[in-house]
């Protein structure tokens, strides 16, 4: 048999090819009335944009798109303004990216929306100003430095949505909705105008953070209600009116506090730690923290003399009435036998070890500690016993002074007075003054 009559021989055959979803960019044109989405006279190929066309309207453009049940693309490429009301704009891929470029304007207006499939994403170069629509299932709405977002009639962040701003945003008119592990982010410039809440929108809880500047400013109050995970190490400025922020877990954290004449910054919640920076309080204003502590993690030159004659200003003289750092708590206790106190990181480690920690927070040897407890708590674990007179008694015969050594109403010595105020906690204590035990105060992010 012949070498040749051993070669295979192979049919040729051809297979279908996958089906695969061409995509389009439809551009505007403007050829039909100019103005509306609606008119195909308006698009390339005099055909209305759909789901799997990329949208691009150009700069000097302005189109309205309104009085529809919905609009579905692929994404939006937006030099030109885009005015959406009555109606909802839809991003039907998912993971794909929309943007409004430097120059361009999207106003979603009241009863509107723009929604996307998952991990879709809208990109801020330009100008985004929201009037009350729905922004949903969106993954990201990025706000680059160039861009400004302008919140009119508050703001709905939707579940596993992130708003992240390094721009300018400002929220006012309205409440601030934050759904199941949504997500405020601010490295930029953001301005809370008038009252407003922000309220966790269902478990679990919402994010916000500021690592930028965070102004609040205008008449009444800005809360964030129990839930909100508050956090970040930007500034926190206080303008005007009252900002309070309600039970967070882990502990809220702020960089710089800065509160202005006549305004207040309340810690709600019940026995957390908040941690901070610097705080600057001018003239009249207020820092409550209720029956909470603080933690001042300060750099340089130590500011306890500045912290200790803030708590005795506000206390003026067991009122609780003065401006500086108060307590309500202590304000409204019936029994009168709570207060704040104030000692150095270091004073603290030395009567309770080198590595302990406050509030369940690591602390080094640059921070102040402000604690809610019993007058006469000199070691700060939450009652008042033996070993904080023995320490009272020192302080009083070797002329000491601070909280430590037994000077508890913060006159600069220890006295008949202060001896007054441990013997009123110690007989009227009820269960010791312990914290949640909390974790560090940098927050992760939200899972996505």
């Amino acid at each position: 048999m012949s070498r040749s009559s051993h070669k295979s021989r192979h049919s040729a055959r051809i297979e279908p090819m996958e089906s695969r979803r061409m995509f389009s960019t439809v551009a505007w044109t403007g050829g039909g009335d100019h103005v509306n989405w609606t008119d195909p006279l308006n698009w390339s190929g005099q055909a209305l944009p759909g789901e799997s066309d990329d949208v691009a309207i150009g700069a000097g453009a302005s189109v309205q798109l309104n009085s529809v049940a919905s609009v579905s693309i692929r994404s939006v490429d937006l030099s030109g303004i885009l005015t959406i009301s009555d109606t909802l704009l839809r991003i039907s891929t998912w993971f794909a990216d929309s943007t409004v470029n430097a120059g361009g304007t999207l106003n979603l207006g009241r009863n509107s929306g723009f929604s996307g499939a998952w991990g879709t994403n809208l990109y801020l170069h330009g100008t985004m100003n929201y009037d009350g629509g729905g922004f949903d299932t969106v993954g990201t709405l990025e706000v680059f430095p160039e861009g400004r977002l302008n919140c009119n009639q508050g703001l709905g962040i939707s579940a596993n949505t992130v708003i992240s701003n390094q721009g300018s945003m400002s929220i006012s008119g309205g409440d601030v909705w934050i759904t199941r592990h949504g997500a405020l982010s601010n490295s930029g410039m953001l301005v809370l105008s008038g009252p407003m809440h922000f309220v966790e929108n269902g478990t679990p809880e919402g994010f916000f953070y500021n690592d930028g500047t965070m102004i609040r400013n205008g008449d009444g109050s800005t809360i964030l209600d129990d839930g909100i995970i508050f956090g970040g190490s930007g500034e926190l400025r206080i303008d005007q009116g009252v900002m309070q922020i309600g039970a967070s877990y882990p502990s809220p954290s702020v960089g710089a506090l800065k509160v202005a004449d006549g305004a207040k910054f309340v810690l709600g919640g019940s026995r957390q730690a908040i941690v901070a920076t610097s705080i600057s309080l001018v003239g009249s204003a207020q820092l409550d923290l209720g029956n909470n502590d603080l933690i001042l993690d300060y750099t340089g030159e130590s500011p306890i003399a500045g912290v200790a004659d803030r708590i005795r200003a506000a206390r003026n003289g067991g009122a609780w009435t003065g401006p500086g750092i108060t307590s309500s708590a202590a304000r409204d206790n019936p029994n009168h036998n709570t207060t704040l106190g104030a000692m150095e990181a270091t004073d603290y480690q030395s009567v309770n070890g080198a590595d302990t920690t406050f509030d369940g927070h690591t602390i080094d040897s640059t921070a102040i500690l402000v604690k809610y407890t019993y007058y006469g708590d000199t070691d700060f674990n939450g009652k008042v016993n033996f070993d904080d007179y023995v320490r009272t008694d020192a302080g009083f015969g070797n002329h000491r002074t601070g909280w430590m050594n037994g000077d508890f109403d913060g006159n600069g010595q220890v006295n008949f007075d202060d001896y007054v105020l441990i013997d009123l906690a110690f007989n009227t204590q009820s269960q010791p003054l312990a914290m949640r035990g909390q974790g560090a105060p940098r927050l992760a992010s939200p899972t996505r």
